[in-house]
């Protein structure tokens, strides 16, 4: 028995051996304070039947009885039935039994009798309300100590000082023995190393529950920072270490376009737009896993990836790329073709250029990998002067990929293109052969 259960038993002891006051008549959580050297005292003696002094003279005065007085008091959440039956009946020592009952669930539940909120008074008056059930009705249990915690001889004394019949209640004599024989009295010390002992146990759950979920939500981060950049670059912004803009003397640049996008635009609905690049997106995203290359960026219809960045692969960044480019064509010709939602066939025009390039981290709310250099300018601009549904490449990527035979394509000369900013250059077409 810890040490505020037993103060409070040997308090109540005290008052019902004194001849004079026999009960307390408001025993509540409300009525226990603890004073400066942590002592339980039993506070608010007799002022029920203050109370039921005044409300007998009122009565008296309007000529009423007590039906037609309600229960009022936050103390009436404690008060036993026949007592909230009728306002004007004395105290008694059963009474306090009952109230006791309720104090000591407390303890174990660590709940207000009903689980009323004592600070929102709307909630505290409608359980005020419904304390007295309607003729028939049962009465309303006001403390649960039917608990796993609770013990059995516990929850069987707790459920005889709440019985609805004040005579068939044990006396406070009898809940003492029973106590004290059963759960022996525990000295301040010992109460407060179990409290401790109890509280540290308890944290360390928490502790490892919290720590769970913070790995869970760091997995989390950590997959969706890898989804937007390189995991080597995400590794080194995790540990908060600076990312270096590097040079990669040679890489591999592959840019993908709707052909004739803004006129799609133009006559299609903006959802029906989301939808189709969404489906587009979901596409290509799914085909890269297959090659070693690196989606860099998605801007409306263009879709832009790289090879040999940021991983460095020798010149085989040349190979990859064109063959997620020949799954870029198949895909997209075998899922997007013509159907009831889309009013065209779509299809997509793809370029590819091979050359050194330079990466690094741009921004700091939202930092982004971004591509530099000629490299870059010129595959956008393979892309710009190819054809639909063709995949246009220049001469280094021709060079590269003459060094790795591949059945799986030709490589067909297209001529010399006057390129706006680069002027002639001699291109190729990559022609599929077989599907990837």
């Amino acid at each position: 028995m810890n040490v505020v259960t037993y103060r409070y038993l040997q308090g109540l002891h005290h008052l019902q051996s004194c001849p004079r006051i026999k009960c307390h008549g408001s025993l509540s959580s409300l009525t226990c304070m603890v004073d400066d050297r942590l002592s339980l005292q039993l506070v608010g003696i007799g002022s029920r039947d203050l109370r039921r002094i005044v409300i007998s003279a009122l009565l008296s005065k309007h000529g009423k009885s007590h039906d037609h007085v309600a229960p009022q008091s936050v103390f009436d959440l404690w008060l036993a039935p026949e007592l909230l039956l009728n306002p004007l009946a004395v105290s008694t020592e059963s009474g306090d039994m009952f109230s006791l009952a309720i104090v000591i669930g407390e303890i174990w539940s660590n709940q207000y009798p009903l689980k009323v909120p004592l600070r929102k008074p709307l909630a505290l008056q409608e359980a005020l309300w419904n304390l007295i059930p309607t003729p028939g009705g049962s009465w309303p249990s006001r403390i649960s100590v039917k608990r796993p915690e609770v013990p059995p001889q516990l929850h069987s004394a707790l459920s005889a000082c709440l019985n609805t019949d004040p005579n068939k209640r044990p006396t406070l004599k009898d809940f003492i023995t029973l106590m004290m024989d059963r759960y022996p009295r525990e000295n301040i010390m010992d109460n407060l190393f179990r409290r401790l002992e109890s509280y540290a146990t308890e944290l360390e759950i928490r502790m490892q529950e919290r720590t769970a979920e913070l790995q869970e939500e760091k997995a989390k981060t950590d997959e969706i920072l890898s989804l937007l950049m390189p995991s080597s670059v995400a590794k080194l912004l995790r540990n908060h270490q600076i990312v270096h803009p590097e040079m990669f003397e040679s890489a591999t640049v592959l840019f993908s376009k709707i052909p004739n996008f803004l006129i799609i635009c133009s006559t299609w609905p903006g959802i029906h737009i989301i939808q189709i690049l969404t489906t587009l997106y979901r596409i290509l995203d799914d085909l890269i896993y297959a090659h070693e290359v690196y989606k860099v960026e998605a801007i409306t219809d263009s879709y832009m990836v790289a090879s040999g960045i940021p991983q460095r692969i020798g010149t085989r960044h040349a190979l990859e790329a064109s063959l997620l480019a020949i799954s870029f064509l198949d895909g997209c010709n075998a899922e997007l073709g013509s159907s009831a939602e889309i009013p065209q066939k779509l299809q997509l025009q793809i370029g590819i250029h091979s050359g050194p390039c330079a990466a690094g981290i741009i921004g700091h709310r939202l930092p982004r990998y971004c591509l530099f250099g000629d490299t870059v300018n010129t595959a956008s601009r393979m892309q710009t002067y190819g054809e639909v549904n063709k995949i246009h490449i220049g001469q280094q990527t021709k060079d590269l990929l003459d060094d790795y035979p591949c059945s799986n394509f030709d490589i067909v000369e297209r001529g010399i293109l006057n390129i706006k900013g680069k002027g002639e250059v001699d291109t190729f077409w990559l022609i599929p052969t077989i599907k990837i």
